[in-house]
């Protein structure tokens, strides 16, 4: 079972070109997967989402299990990429940044302990600091959320 690993960048792209209302099949395929275990996030994730209280807030609340608290061999890896890639550091000091922890848990999933190598979603372009690069220097693959739901077999 191929595991993804979701930014909060691609779950805001998500909700924005697909709202629920609209796409409610989609919706209900991405709660599947997640249910099944193939797609997670880190908590802080659910933490940047929970900033603005809509639909996407909604749904995450609906579907906590996709949010993964780090033990920590992923929050010492994530506190080294915040270090040593200064824009996955935080900005804001009442939200801890998402990114690092999206890379440091999908490299936590490597060397064959889940099956296939997970791959990281993103919308992220591929700049210094930014989620594709620091993803590729650990050998992980990033795709976009379209992407992710055309490897699934999930349509819009």
């Amino acid at each position: 079972m191929r595991r993804y690993v979701v930014d909060t960048s691609s779950l805001v792209e998500l909700a924005q070109r697909y709202p629920q209302a609209k796409f409610p099949a989609l919706w209900s395929g991405i709660g599947a997967l997640v249910a099944g275990g193939s797609v997670s996030a880190p908590w802080q994730v659910y933490k940047e989402i929970e900033r603005k209280d809509d639909e996407l807030f909604k749904w995450a609340h609906e579907h906590k299990e996709m949010f993964e608290k780090g033990g920590d061999e992923v929050v010492d890896l994530a506190a080294k990429l915040m270090k040593e890639h200064k824009k996955m550091g935080n900005r804001d000091v009442n939200v801890e940044r998402a990114d690092a922890y999206v890379v440091a848990q999908a490299h936590h999933m490597t060397a064959g302990r889940f099956g296939e190598e997970p791959v990281v979603v993103t919308e992220e372009g591929d700049g210094p600091g930014q989620i594709p690069r620091v993803a590729g220097s650990y050998g992980l693959r990033s795709i976009g959320i379209a992407d992710m739901m055309r490897e699934v077999d999930l349509d819009a």
